[in-house]
């Protein structure tokens, strides 16, 4: 009686075990839906600010030449002055300057959360690898 006693408490042990693992796999994976969801923020996010920020320089270099005279209008001064290309661009480095530093910054960005993307992947491949092997663990210890 003393070995069928042993016997039910590990086998009741095992039980207890197996719905605390199972729960615990549960909420790691829900836990990974959240994570795979705020990655996925980040990289639209990233994308966003890549676009944004090409835009404005594509913006800047359309207003840094008018084709037609070969001249540049300044934005403070009439339109009937002309400033020598030069000085625009010269007026205009320190923007430029900045907005290719946000470019780098999004690139960045955006690696970097394709990069947790690809982690999150290799996880939930974890995680299913070890849902099966419960399950299967489960079904032939039965």
């Amino acid at each position: 009686m003393g070995v069928q006693l042993h016997v039910e408490r590990v086998e009741k042990s095992s039980k207890d075990n197996f719905f605390h693992l199972k729960s615990i796999l549960e909420q790691l994976e829900a836990n990974q839906l959240i994570i795979e969801m705020k990655a996925y923020d980040a990289i639209n996010s990233s994308d966003m600010l890549l676009n944004i920020v090409k835009e404005g320089l594509h913006s800047v270099d359309s207003l840094l030449y008018d084709e037609k005279i070969g001249m540049i209008r300044p934005i403070e001064e009439s339109a009937l002055n002309i400033t020598p290309k030069e000085e625009i661009q010269n007026r205009t480095y320190p923007f430029i300057e900045i907005m290719n530093s946000i470019l780098e910054a999004a690139y960045i960005s955006s690696q970097v959360s394709r990069d947790i993307e690809h982690e999150i992947a290799n996880q939930g491949e974890i995680i299913d690898d070890i849902k099966c092997k419960l399950k299967n663990n489960v079904m032939t210890n039965k």
